[in-house]
């Protein structure tokens, strides 16, 4: 199980104490399951069952230094996991966002509907990429509890409500 590749699963000890699990997909992209616990998991399908909560993008340092832990593997095909399109969206200025409908998409800039647009806000899905892996901790530590409430996304302007 020491071999780096898509599928490994990892958890992930917070400075609060907490663990939060991923999973790497593709490079740089990484799911974050909907489970996070103030004792590790003894089973990696409980994390299959409650599924992600969100997607992040983050440099694969700490996976190649072995600095988060590898606790399992996903077979990302046979359980039909891909990485999602993840919505540009900041909240200061929701309209111009939303008016723009951009996505990330394997890292690269897409145009999409906006109804597609308004489905991955709604959902939480927003594009962050992390360029350490510290950053990324810091960020989980601190907001994935109450995400995606805590990004301010809602409510959206009247016309898109």
């Amino acid at each position: 199980m020491g071999k780096n590749k898509y599928g490994n699963v990892y958890e992930i000890a917070l400075s609060n104490g907490k663990y939060v699990y991923v999973c790497w997909i593709e490079q740089f992209s990484f799911g974050i399951f909907d489970y996070i616990a103030e004792k590790p998991v003894t089973d990696i399908n409980d994390l299959l069952c409650v599924g992600f909560k969100t997607y992040k993008a983050c440099k694969e340092t700490a996976v190649r230094k072995k600095i988060w832990k590898l606790i399992g593997y996903i077979d990302l095909e046979k359980e039909n996991i891909s990485f999602p399109d993840l919505a540009v969206f900041l909240s200061y200025n929701k309209e111009l966002f939303i008016k723009q409908s951009q996505t990330m998409r394997h890292g690269n800039l897409i145009k999409i509907p906006t109804n597609e647009y308004l489905a991955l806000l709604k959902k939480g899905y927003i594009y962050g990429f992390f360029d350490n892996y510290q950053t990324f901790e810091l960020w989980l530590s601190g907001n994935i509890e109450n995400y995606p409430e805590n990004e301010k996304i809602f409510p959206l302007p009247e016309k898109y409500s």
